[in-house]
């Protein structure tokens, strides 16, 4: 029979036991609670659930939007004639020749030529010195005729004097590379067709000829094709000159 004054000791050994038990579960219980995320409540029905820090019509607002469509280059509903005699027009007054690229606004070569002829530096300048440049939609067989043009391959490229005359027919095959125009062929051809320099010496003559008989002043202007750096000019009247 056990001893009754051990009892209230083991009893009390038991009850300490017991508390320290409790505090052990009530504690790994906490730890539990700090470890893992609170589930949340379900989604009302009908709406799609969160996913990460961002819901699906976010990640959508979030995308990149997609690049602007490139411009057309071709006018569909212009009058070709009318941009042809408008580019004879300033062929003559500026002494270019003109440059029609026939193609069309579903051609990628026809951009891509557009392209080199623009990024390209010594193109882009030469181009503007020495050529009026007119894409012309091939859609316009009568007037491709007209120039003895077959524009069934595009891009096709005409030049013309700004007298009219056809001066050159050339496809664009010869001028590429791979999957691309090589710059150095496209400058060769505009090299060769581009207009000849005008003597100085005869347009001064002329113009000096042409302001005494009209009893006019005559102002000469320096500089280069495509050039934006420094020039100079002459002024001529009454047999003064004056430089500007």
């Amino acid at each position: 029979m056990p001893d009754p004054l051990n009892l209230p000791l083991m009893k009390g050994h038991q009850s300490v036991a017991r508390y320290f038990l409790t505090l052990m579960a009530v504690f790994l219980l906490f730890l539990q609670g700090c470890t893992t995320e609170p589930s949340s409540p379900p989604p009302p029905a009908g709406q799609e659930p969160k996913t990460g820090g961002s819901s699906l019509s976010d990640t959508a607002s979030q995308a990149p939007k997609p690049a602007p469509p490139v411009k057309n280059l071709y006018d569909e509903k212009a009058d070709a004639s009318r941009q042809v005699a408008d580019a004879l027009h300033e062929a003559r007054q500026d002494h270019k020749h003109v440059l029609i690229q026939w193609g069309g606004n579903w051609c990628p070569w026809c951009f891509k030529l557009h392209a080199v002829l623009e990024s390209d530096r010594s193109l882009r300048g030469l181009l503007r010195a020495e050529y009026v440049y007119v894409p012309i939609e091939s859609k316009n067989v009568d007037l491709a005729a007209s120039y003895k043009a077959p524009v069934n391959s595009v891009p096709f490229l005409t030049v013309l004097d700004a007298d009219n005359k056809v001066l050159a027919n050339q496809p664009t095959d010869p001028l590429e590379d791979g999957d691309h125009y090589d710059a150095a062929k496209v400058k060769a051809f505009l090299e060769q067709w581009k207009p000849a320099p005008l003597d100085a010496e005869q347009l001064l003559a002329a113009a000096l000829g042409q302001a005494r008989k009209d009893q006019r002043s005559i102002l000469i202007h320096f500089g280069a094709p495509g050039a934006s750096g420094a020039s100079a000019s002459i002024a001529f009247s009454a047999g003064r000159i004056s430089s500007r």
